[in-house]
């Protein structure tokens, strides 16, 4: 039952940052793939079937994360053509003009070396929060995570992982000292960078389904249940009154969840959650835990 994650797909060339993902050709060459291998229903719907205890490895669903303008002109044209549904999950403080922390460090990170990275930030940790970061290093000869951000060189899938779950205010004001010495105006990259309401609410109409990412697009593992509780909720309610209906589905930041996230979900009203198969364990069958990865890590082999 395959759930396939895209994020960036896009030619980079027409681009000022060059950043991870596939161009426009190879994505057309996967849902090709798709289309010759399986039935590729909506995420509900393959929820539905496996509930039903149907041959689910006849059917996959393709979600997109991050909400990125990619999604609207690149990807949402191709799939219209082909008749094929697909899951858009946007991060909900773009609509506030706020670039998550993510988005941010992956300008940064198509811009600066990582070995440079790694010396800002134990500079500034050490400077601004050095109690709480005595003797701060990060590892630059062994993976932190083995089975996540394989794609990504040792120091800069470390980097990330660190970043990801440092405490929202660190993070936030790490990453706006970089990001602010390439982007000027943050408002103005909202608008250019990310899927917009009129986006989303065309998207919609023709079928699509549009779920959650959060609002901060932080891990939810370095949050307490009241702070995941107000992030969920606060991008829930400004997704749902831009497209004037309900939200179902949600997609765990960096594909893993935080203690009691799933309670708080279905507390929410969420009916479906999507986690990376690196984070599920094999008790995780609720629909609040449905399994995806990215194209390369279902088709290595």
């Amino acid at each position: 039952m395959p759930i396939i994650d895209y994020h960036y797909v896009r030619n980079d060339k027409k681009s000022a940052f060059k950043l991870p993902g596939y161009n426009i050709a190879e994505f057309k060459k996967h849902l090709d793939f798709f289309q010759n291998q399986y039935q590729i229903v909506r995420l509900e719907e393959l929820a539905r079937y496996k509930n039903e205890k149907k041959d689910i490895e006849k059917y996959c669903s393709i979600i997109f994360d991050d909400g990125v303008i990619d999604h609207y002109e690149s990807v949402f044209p191709e799939l219209v053509s082909r008749n094929i549904p697909a899951y858009f999950f946007p991060i909900a403080s773009v609509f506030d003009g706020k670039a998550p922390v993510t988005i941010k460090m992956h300008i940064v990170f198509s811009k600066i070396k990582s070995e440079i990275i790694v010396e800002y930030l134990e500079q500034y940790l050490k400077e601004k929060f050095g109690d709480a970061f005595p003797n701060f290093k990060v590892p630059t000869t062994r993976r932190i995570n083995e089975k996540f951000r394989l794609k990504d060189d040792i120091i800069t899938a470390n980097l990330k992982q660190i970043i990801s779950e440092l405490p929202l205010n660190v993070k936030e004001k790490f990453a706006d000292l970089l990001f602010s010495a390439i982007v000027k105006d943050e408002k103005e990259f909202c608008k250019n960078f990310f899927l917009q309401p009129e986006h989303l609410k065309e998207m919609r109409q023709a079928g699509m389904g549009i779920g959650v990412h959060s609002y901060h697009h932080t891990s939810l593992k370095s949050l307490n249940l009241a702070e995941q509780k107000e992030d969920i909720e606060k991008s829930k309610n400004i997704i749902e009154n831009i497209i004037n209906g309900t939200v179902e589905a949600f997609s765990y930041p960096f594909g893993d969840c935080g203690r009691d996230t799933t309670c708080i979900l279905k507390d929410l009203g969420f009916q479906y959650g999507v986690i990376y198969n690196s984070q599920k364990t094999s008790l995780d069958d609720s629909d609040l835990l449905l399994s995806a990865g990215e194209y390369d890590d279902f088709f290595k082999h």
